[in-house]
């Protein structure tokens, strides 16, 4: 089979913070199947917030659909759990690097 690039959106949204920047948001690039039948799809999704202290948070909500053939649905909803986990764990660590002193991720 040949890959295809994909694209995953990540979003952060801040608040309740007066004068915050509007949200950013990052991109993945990620190959998948080019596949010769309908698919099967599996998601895994993961929400976390964060006290920042001072009457503000910060929410992290990290999303994969992974597409496959029926047969891979358990192999494709593992790699989709551990991506979403590492990610918001990768995206967790970003922000409390900012809040003890580092460069600030918003």
């Amino acid at each position: 089979m040949k890959a295809k690039n994909s694209t995953i959106y990540v979003s952060k949204t801040v608040g309740p913070s007066k004068g915050a920047p509007p949200p950013k948001g990052e991109e993945d690039i990620v190959a998948i199947h080019k596949f010769e039948t309908d698919t099967a799809q599996v998601t895994a999704e993961y929400a976390l917030t964060m006290n920042l202290g001072n009457y503000e948070s910060a929410r992290i909500s990290v999303s994969v659909t992974v597409p496959c053939y029926k047969e891979e649905i358990d192999e494709a909803y593992e790699f989709a759990q551990a991506w979403a986990e590492e990610r918001l764990s990768k995206e967790r660590n970003m922000i409390d690097s900012g809040r003890k002193g580092g460069n600030n991720p918003f």
